[in-house]
């Protein structure tokens, strides 16, 4: 199993440094930790992104949370633990599809080799309506699961770390992405373009009075 490293969350945006922090602290195991800190990096390297566009058919339990703002606190109904398991394998078997399909009788996706072929413009969502919404997806069936059998979640993480490990390295990641697109930065300004036609009138005519400075006022002065 690979080591886990430091998060810096200097540069994150508020809402990813809330949820990092949400889901960092459960126990959920390692496999859980990794995926939580690959998808921080995922969210990096699309430049901290959070457009309007979502993961297609998303459940209904992240668009009741997505109206809440994306509340910490908020939780949707509890549901038996096998029912969210069929829905969430169902929708992320749909995310995945036509490149992947189910490799197991109970309808698993299952993680492929190193380099393996995923539905990069289906699964390319950054931001809150991106893989955030996963993500809370699994946090809130691992809290309905309680103590009871996990297989299904644990297999569940381990698919979607492996394709967020694959978007990592996709066409669509800058490992060495700095700048939060949101943040406008000052706009470079031509001086001249700046003036008004009236000031470089006015300069002109300075210019000139210095040059001739025995011609009458009248004569140098710009009409308005």
């Amino acid at each position: 199993m690979a080591l886990l490293t430091a998060v810096d969350m200097g540069k994150f945006p508020e809402w990813l440094k809330t949820w990092y922090l949400n889901f960092s602290k459960l126990p959920y195991g390692q496999p859980w930790l990794m995926l939580v800190n690959k998808w921080t990096e995922l969210e990096k390297g699309y430049g901290f992104k959070s457009p309007a566009k979502s993961l297609s058919e998303r459940l209904d339990l992240i668009c009741d949370w997505t109206k809440s703002k994306f509340s910490p606190d908020y939780r949707p109904e509890p549901m038996p633990a096998h029912e969210i398991s069929g829905k969430f394998w169902s929708w992320w078997t749909h995310l995945n599809a036509p490149v992947r399909s189910s490799t197991t009788n109970d309808g698993r996706l299952v993680p492929g080799p190193d380099g393996g072929e995923i539905a990069m413009e289906t699964l390319h969502v950054p931001g809150k309506n991106g893989w955030l919404g996963l993500l809370y997806a699994l946090m809130v069936w691992r809290e309905w699961v309680g103590d009871g059998d996990t297989t299904d979640w644990e297999a569940a993480v381990m698919d979607v770390g492996w394709v967020t490990r694959r978007l990592c390295e996709s066409t669509y990641y800058n490992a060495t992405a700095e700048v939060i697109p949101t943040l406008k930065r000052p706009l470079e300004v031509d001086p001249d373009a700046a003036l008004s036609k009236r000031v470089r009138k006015i300069c002109s005519f300075l210019l000139v009075a210095w040059k001739y400075p025995h011609l009458p006022l009248r004569i140098l002065i710009p009409p308005p």
